[in-house]
């Protein structure tokens, strides 16, 4: 008996802690008033209806409204969490920035940021303070500063920010203007300091390279040319890479030098630059076609004849000027000018007291061409000369044109060659007119010779050569040293040290019109 009142003691006191906490609920919401309307809900204590415009009307005075709280972190985490793009004008208070946000045109955007003061100034701005006109994509920032809701940046005269205004980083394009980069950082309060950095916009430079051989012009085949590149905005450590005729043949060196050429091999250099700023690198330089020619070999002397006055200078640079002996005069002749020594010559010629090299003796290897014109016609037997090269009792060689005996048509080519004792090596005979240019040229090959006369070989064969050496001599052209002295023009006189081949000789001829050094 006694366990079953206390059985129902425990129900009734269940019961009264039941009917005791719904009373008291009962009286809580009957100090608030919920209005539920088809127009919207109004929460209130004063019982009066939710605005007609307002889906949801709250109205207190003695307590506020809180919505949800978050980092910047755990905002972003919105749409991980719920897998979906965070909707059109959802709201949240960033406990980082300190700012009220929204949702609007796919990003976060402060709607209402609080202050503590002005932001302090930006810190340094990195990034680089050297750049290129007109480059484009560099990279501006700072830290982010404490309490700053955003910044704002200036770039210099016709440079354009093209990502970034308002956040602590920016991209820039720059035009051709130096100045400063600057970022201000801004909130409620205010907006702070400005920190600059200094930009300096350094022109485009174009790069390009020449090359050019020394010795210039045509060479003898295996002289030593060296080719030195010149480049323009190479910078401080140019690379080269030099090429003959497309392929590779000398790297990283401004100079290039070779034995080797052949003619027509083309020569060029790639440079590249190591310049800033820089356009057109690498730089192709210009093709430099080496011109090689064998008349260039052995070439003791040559003279064009092609000063106005004076003495005549050798081509060759070998020295071997000619002193122009009771002023011979120049005049127009085969190519440019060439020396005139009129029509009754008797004293005048070009002399140099050396024998240019050559010796008398049964090995002597010498070629002359030489370009001449008749003023008069030959008288009997004269032998007028050309070119000799003789001492007062000894005799080199000697190149003659002689009239036919006995006033007979034509004239004899000859050519003498004498020691002590010796005499004519050769001679052939022409019917030489007045008023016409003759190339002539003589090839003596120790035991052997050949005359040409306008590019075509006239006369070959062997002679005999005195043992005797001479070695002292004066070269003389247009002297009678054994006859008259040459009454008319001479013109694109040579010398060899060598035999001259046929198609060496064609060359000079050529077709007519001669061929001047350098060939």
């Amino acid at each position: 008996m006694k366990a079953k009142i206390n059985a129902n003691y425990k129900l009734l006191t269940k019961l009264f802690v039941l009917a005791f906490h719904f009373s008291l609920f009962t009286f809580h919401f009957l100090l608030f008033t919920f209005n539920c309307f088809s127009q919207g809900i109004s929460i209130n204590t004063t019982g009066n209806e939710a605005d007609n415009s307002a889906i949801l009307d709250v109205n207190s005075t003695t307590q506020g409204q809180l919505v949800p709280r978050m980092t910047t972190a755990q905002r972003d985490n919105i749409a991980v969490s719920c897998s979906c793009t965070p909707a059109e004008g959802l709201q949240i208070f960033n406990t980082t920035t300190k700012c009220f946000e929204a949702y609007i045109f796919g990003l976060w955007q402060s709607t209402y940021c609080g202050c503590n003061g002005v932001p302090a100034t930006p810190g340094t701005i990195t990034g680089s303070a050297t750049v290129c006109a007109s480059q484009s994509g560099e990279i501006y920032s700072i830290l982010p500063v404490s309490g700053a809701g955003s910044y704002t940046w200036t770039v210099p005269t016709g440079a354009n920010i093209t990502a970034g205004q308002g956040t602590s980083s920016a991209t820039v394009n720059f035009g051709t203007t130096s100045g400063n980069i600057s970022v201000t950082a801004t909130n409620n309060c205010g907006t702070s300091a400005v920190k600059n950095l200094g930009i300096t916009v350094n022109p485009n430079l174009s790069a390009s390279l020449a090359i050019t051989p020394t010795p210039s012009g045509t060479i003898c085949s295996g002289t030593s040319v060296t080719y030195t590149a010149t480049p323009t905005n190479g910078g401080s450590s140019p690379t080269y890479q030099w090429k003959v005729n497309g392929s590779n043949v000398g790297t990283n060196s401004n100079t290039f030098t070779s034995t080797t050429f052949a003619n027509n091999d083309a020569v060029t250099c790639i440079m590249t630059s190591n310049a800033d700023c820089v356009t057109g690198s690498p730089a192709t330089s210009n093709t430099s076609i080496v011109n090689v020619s064998s008349l260039l070999c052995n070439l003791v002397s040559y003279w064009k004849f092609d000063e106005s006055s004076g003495d005549a200078s050798d081509a060759t640079g070998n020295g071997n000027t000619l002193t122009n002996n009771t002023t011979t005069p120049f005049a127009s002749a085969k190519i440019n000018n060439g020396a005139n020594f009129g029509t009754t010559n008797t004293s005048k010629y070009f002399s140099k007291t050396d024998n240019l090299g050559f010796t008398t003796n049964s090995s002597l290897v010498c070629s002359v061409s030489a370009w001449v014109y008749f003023n008069t016609p030959f008288g009997n037997n004269d032998a007028t000369s050309i070119l000799t090269l003789a001492s007062t009792n000894n005799l080199i060689l000697i190149f003659n044109v002689r009239g036919a005996s006995g006033g007979a048509t034509g004239a004899d080519l000859e050519v003498y060659a004498l020691g002590t004792s010796g005499g004519k090596v050769c001679n052939y005979n022409q019917a030489f007119s007045t008023g016409t240019w003759y190339h002539l040229v003589w090839v003596l090959n120790g035991a052997s010779y050949a005359l040409y006369i306008n590019g075509s070989s006239v006369s070959t064969g062997s002679t005999s050569y005195p043992s005797t050496t001479t070695t002292t001599a004066t070269t003389k052209l247009g002297y009678g040293t054994i006859g008259v002295s040459l009454s008319g023009l001479l013109d694109e006189v040579g010398i060899w040290s060598k035999a001259l081949t046929s198609t060496e000789v064609t060359s000079l001829y050529n077709s007519g019109a001669g061929l001047q050094h350098p060939f």
